[in-house]
């Protein structure tokens, strides 16, 4: 995936269970 599309920890977050 681009680099510009890696989403910084605190948005992973939301994505996880």
């Amino acid at each position: 995936f681009h680099e510009d599309n890696i989403p910084q920890l605190e948005d992973v977050s939301q994505f996880l269970p």
